[in-house]
C-alpha cells in the first residue's frame, strides 16, 4: 500500500488502530510471568511431537482437532523458549481479532463502534485467552473473520471471499469442534434472511458443500475422541440459569485466577448483563429486521447456547466452559453497546458502569496471574538441589505433572499417585506409564513429593519414601 495510501487508512481508522495498540499492549503485559499450566502443557507436548505422530496423539489426548497444535509445531520451531512461542501466537491471533471486531463494528454499527471497541480491547476474558498457549485465541480470530465476511456476502456476493469465508470455517471446524455451532447460527441467520427468497441461497449451499467435504477427513477421528473422552473427568458445567450467568459474566468480569473472588462476583455480574441484554431485546422488538445487526448479533448468541443445551440434552452429560464459547462473546459486547445506545438519557450512566466493570476485570485478572501462581519455576529450581538426581518426583495431584514433566523438569523421571486418574488417557502418552501401582509404590526408598493440596503435610513439596506416602494418603478420608 503506497504511503499516501496508509495515511489514509490510518486517518479514516484512527479510533480502531489506537484501541488495537492498546490491546495488544494488554495482551503482551505480563505474558510469560504465570506459569506453565496442565493444558498449555499438553499443548506443548503435542506440538513438540513428531509430525506423523501430531494427529494421532491429538486423537487419542485432546477433544479438539489437530490444526493449532500443527500450526504450533511449525511456530515454536523458530522460538528458544517454546512457552514463548505458544503464547505470543495466542497474542498476536487476539490482537488481530480485536481489531476485525473493531472494524466490523466501525462498518456496521459506527456511532457504538468506539465504545464495542473499548470493551473488546479491556475484556479481561479476551486477555486471558489471548496470553493462555492454547486454541481459544485462534478460535476467536477464526469466529469473527468469518462472521464479517458473511455479513458483507449477504449483502453482495463475491467469489474471493466467499472462498476465503469457506477455508476460514474449515479452519474453525479443524480448530474446535464447537465451531459446528457457530455455523449452525450462520446458516439460520441465513435462513432468516433469505426467507421467501430460496433461490438466492443456492451459493451458501454449494459452499457448505465445500465446507463439509474439506472437513470430512477429520469425521472418524472425531467419533474416536468422542468415545474415548465420554468417560473423562472434566471440570463442566450443565447449561442452566446458573451456568449461563456464570459464562456471561466471565465474558464481562474474568478473574479466574483469583478462585476465593471469582464466582460471586462472576454470577451477579453475569445476571446484570443479561437483564440489560434483555432490556435491550424489549426495546427494539419491533424494529427487528431479518438484515438488521441485532438480529445478527442475537443469532449468534442464542443459536450457539441452544445447541449446546441440545447437545448435552442428547448426550446426557455437561458440555459447558465459558472458554468453549469464545467466539459468541464479539457478539454480547455488540449487543450490550446497540442496546446501552438506544437506552436515552440512562446511556452515559450504563457506559461508564460497564467500562468501570471491564476495568476491574481487567486489575483483577492480572493481579490474580500475578498472586495466585504456583511458581512452578522456583519449585523446579528447589527440586534440582535434590542431591540424588536418581530420586523419582512423586505427583499427589495431577495438575502440576505435565509441566514438570514436558518443561520444568524433563530430565527427571515423573510420576502419579491418589486421585483423578480420569483427566487424561494417560495411557495414550508415549514413554513409562505415569501412574504408580500400590506395588510399585511401596518399593520406593526416596521420593520427591510434590503435594500443592496437602494430602501429607503443610508443605507443597518435601522428601519421603513410598511407604509413607501410601500410608498417608489411606489414612482416613484420603486415597491412594
Amino acid at each position: 500500500m503506497p504511503a499516501q495510501g496508509l495515511v489514509g487508512f490510518y486517518r479514516k481508522h484512527r479510533a480502531a488502530l489506537l484501541l488495537t495498540a492498546l490491546g495488544l499492549v494488554l495482551r503482551l503485559f505480563m505474558l510469560g510471568s504465570r506459569s506453565l499450566w496442565f493444558d498449555e502443557a499438553a499443548t506443548l507436548y503435542l506440538s513438540r511431537s513428531p509430525l506423523a505422530q501430531i494427529i494421532p496423539a491429538v486423537t487419542a489426548l485432546e477433544e479438539n482437532p489437530p490444526l493449532h497444535y500443527l500450526l504450533m509445531h511449525v511456530w515454536t520451531f523458530f522460538f528458544s523458549d517454546p512457552v514463548l512461542g505458544l503464547r505470543l501466537f495466542s497474542a498476536l491471533c487476539g490482537t488481530a481479532a480485536l481489531l476485525v471486531f473493531i472494524l466490523f463494528c466501525e462498518k456496521t454499527a459506527p456511532k457504538e463502534s468506539l465504545f464495542a471497541g473499548y470493551l473488546g480491547a479491556c475484556s479481561s476474558f479476551w486477555i486471558h485467552f489471548s496470553q493462555d498457549g492454547r486454541i481459544y485465541a485462534l478460535l476467536l480470530l477464526l469466529a469473527l473473520a468469518g462472521g464479517a465476511l458473511l455479513f458483507s456476502l449477504k449483502e453482495r456476493w463475491r467469489t474471493i471471499p466467499a472462498l476465503a469465508y469457506a477455508v476460514l470455517a474449515a479452519a474453525g471446524l479443524y480448530t474446535h469442534n464447537f465451531f459446528i455451532l457457530l455455523l449452525l447460527a450462520h446458516l439460520v441467520y441465513l435462513a432468516l434472511f433469505y426467507r421467501g427468497r430460496y433461490s438466492e441461497a443456492r451459493p451458501w449451499l454449494i459452499l457448505y458443500g465445500a465446507v463439509l467435504i474439506l472437513y470430512s477427513p477429520w469425521l472418524l477421528h472425531l467419533r474416536a475422541q468422542v468415545r474415548l473422552l465420554s468417560t473423562a473427568s472434566v471440570l463442566r458445567q450443565p447449561l442452566n440459569l446458573r451456568q449461563l450467568g456464570s459464562v456471561t459474566g466471565t465474558m464481562l468480569f474474568d478473574t479466574s485466577f483469583l478462585s476465593f473472588a471469582h464466582e460471586p462476583w462472576t454470577l451477579a455480574i453475569g445476571f446484570i448483563g443479561l437483564a440489560l441484554a434483555s432490556a435491550g431485546l424489549f426495546s427494539m422488538r419491533n424494529r427487528l429486521k431479518a438484515d438488521d445487526l441485532t438480529v445478527f448479533c442475537l443469532v449468534q448468541w442464542a443459536v450457539p447456547l441452544l445447541g449446546l443445551r441440545l447437545a448435552e440434552f442428547l448426550v446426557h452429560r455437561a458440555l459447558t466452559q465459558a472458554r468453549y464459547l469464545i467466539f459468541i462473546s464479539p457478539f454480547l459486547y455488540l449487543w450490550l453497546a446497540l442496546t446501552v445506545s438506544r437506552l436515552g438519557r440512562a446511556a452515559a450512566v450504563l457506559r461508564a458502569v460497564l467500562a468501570a466493570v471491564m476495568a476491574v476485570g481487567l486489575i483483577g485478572y492480572f493481579a490474580g496471574g500475578r498472586y495466585v501462581d504456583p511458581r512452578l519455576k522456583g519449585l523446579s529450581e528447589w527440586i534440582r538441589q535434590d542431591p540424588d538426581k536418581r530420586d523419582p518426583i512423586i505427583y499427589l495431584d495431577p495438575f502440576y505433572y505435565l509441566p514438570m514433566r514436558h518443561y520444568y523438569l524433563p530430565e527427571r523421571a515423573h510420576y502419579l499417585v491418589g486421585p483423578r486418574a480420569d483427566i487424561a488417557n494417560w495411557d495414550a502418552m508415549p514413554g513409562y506409564k505415569p501412574y504408580l501401582t500400590e506395588k510399585v509404590l511401596l518399593q520406593l526408598k526416596r521420593c520427591v513429593v510434590v503435594d500443592p493440596r496437602h494430602l501429607l503435610s503443610d508443605q507443597r513439596a518435601g522428601v519421603a519414601s513410598g511407604r509413607q506416602i501410601f500410608q498417608g494418603l489411606s489414612s482416613p478420608g484420603r486415597s491412594p
